[in-house]
């Protein structure tokens, strides 16, 4: 999954997260955390396919690696949702 970050001036680039990156998909959910640091997305569309997600990954921008969550139960798949 392609990760790029904005500095002051307005520049964008492209970062190269740590740990085990989501598959790339399209019409996810994500979620920021500003007091911790982090960044969740979950489930969508794989890229590029018709097969729908239920994962839920976490980009810790401190760190900038990528996490699995462990879900206690499974998510219903879908995608274009908030």
């Amino acid at each position: 999954m392609d990760v790029a970050s904005v500095d002051e001036s307005g520049t964008w680039k492209a970062v190269a997260p740590q740990g085990k990156a989501p598959i790339p998909r399209t019409n996810f959910a994500f979620a920021e955390n500003e007091d911790t640091a982090q960044v969740f997305i979950s489930g969508g569309l794989a890229f590029g396919g018709t097969t729908l997600l239920d994962d839920v990954h976490e980009l810790h921008l401190g760190t900038m690696t990528w996490s699995p969550i462990a879900q206690k139960s499974s998510l219903a798949r879908r995608f274009n949702h908030a």
